[in-house]
């Protein structure tokens, strides 16, 4: 029998590349999110990525680790050896106990749940943190910009409605409460700041203007973390976790890049449309799963933003008709007294989560 390697990290990055660096290129080569990337280069211990492996395929993960920044080495084993230091991303089998341990103080380890691996490079999909979920079917980081993932617009629809059953109380109420902190916020602009469009009819358009877009600078960093609770909420429910409407208001502390991301998005796409019209509606659509990233995998905004652009663009039409499909349901829905709202916006919920567990698997599920 040959010799068996085990991969290891060792913490230490190659001279010239910084954390950064390495964190963008270990989420993007391996489907990681930005917290997970940066406990391994963080630590103060050797990581095991991947043990008992025959030369070749062992050389592979070094490379692609030494590709990213990380000065990784082969540990040559015994066939029965085992390593019981360092931090342990390897798979466990039935009876075996968590290996994984700190070699500092901390008694915390990070261990790889059961999977199924067939790309060689796939090892970090598995969460490092303890509980994480992860069930057949659902895709990667890597695998989602890549445009490894399919569905048809039948089966999402299907799947959506499917899972709306016992739910849509809850994403009724959470749209409700949404919407009351966005009248609240209307209300107080209105009475509180000077009317905008007066101070324009009266000459004074640059005060007017500023004036103008106060409101959306107030709004930006209030609303749009329920909204990103919002969404998060079809994405839970995609994989049946409990959910409650109360958890839209829990993404405050995420209100920093959130916001710029809503900005971003927003100057991109108008941008696009005043150009020449296509670029803006691309971007409208290639945008629609960066606020999910930020908030399910810890992306930055930018690679938040590309990750989710990437991913779309390979299947930017059939997503596209999902969205336009979505829309005119919703506007359909809304014209008897807006009743048919309290079956379409869970609905519309859920199936963007759909789509997102698809494309890149959902990691804040514990």
């Amino acid at each position: 029998m040959g010799s068996k390697f085990n991969v290891v990290c060792t913490g230490q990055l190659q001279e010239g590349v910084t954390e950064d660096e390495f964190v963008t290129k270990f989420c993007a080569k391996f489907g990681i999110s930005e917290d997970k990337a940066r406990k391994i280069a963080s630590s103060t211990s050797d990581v095991v990525i991947k043990k008992d492996l025959d030369e070749d395929k062992a050389k592979k993960y070094q490379n692609a680790l030494e590709g990213c920044g990380m000065i990784a080495r082969l540990d040559e084993i015994a066939a029965e050896a085992e390593i019981d230091n360092g931090l342990s991303m390897i798979p466990m089998e039935e009876n075996e106990m968590p290996m994984a341990e700190e070699t500092t103080s901390s008694d915390e380890g990070y261990v790889e749940q059961p999977t199924e691996i067939n790309n060689p490079y796939a090892t970090p999909e598995a969460a490092l943190a303890r509980n994480s979920i992860r069930k057949d079917g659902q895709g990667t980081l890597e695998g989602g910009i890549n445009g490894d993932y399919d569905f048809t617009i039948g089966d999402i629809f299907s799947e959506g409605w499917e899972r709306t059953k016992g739910a849509k109380g809850t994403f009724v109420l959470a749209w409700v409460l949404y919407m009351v902190v966005a009248m609240i916020i209307n209300l107080v602009t209105t009475f509180v700041f000077p009317d905008a469009e007066l101070l324009i009819q009266e000459g004074d358009v640059v005060t007017g203007m500023v004036w103008s877009m106060i409101p959306s600078v107030i709004s930006i960093p209030l609303l749009y973390p329920i909204m990103a609770g919002l969404t998060l909420l079809g994405i839970h429910r995609s994989v049946d976790a409990d959910i409650e409407a109360t958890s839209v208001f829990s993404h405050y502390d995420k209100i920093i890049p959130i916001s710029i991301a809503a900005i971003l998005m927003y100057f991109l796409t108008v941008l696009g449309l005043v150009l020449l019209i296509i670029p803006g509606i691309y971007l409208m659509i290639a945008y629609m799963m960066s606020m999910a990233l930020i908030i399910d995998k810890g992306l930055g905004v930018w690679e938040a933003m590309e990750a989710s652009r990437k991913a779309i663009s390979k299947h930017w039409f059939k997503i596209f008709f999902i969205y336009l499909l979505i829309w005119l349901l919703m506007i359909v829905a809304a014209l008897p007294l807006l009743i048919g709202l309290i079956w379409v916006i869970p609905l519309a919920t859920i199936m963007h989560g759909i789509m997102y567990k698809y494309m890149f698997g959902v990691d804040s599920v514990e």
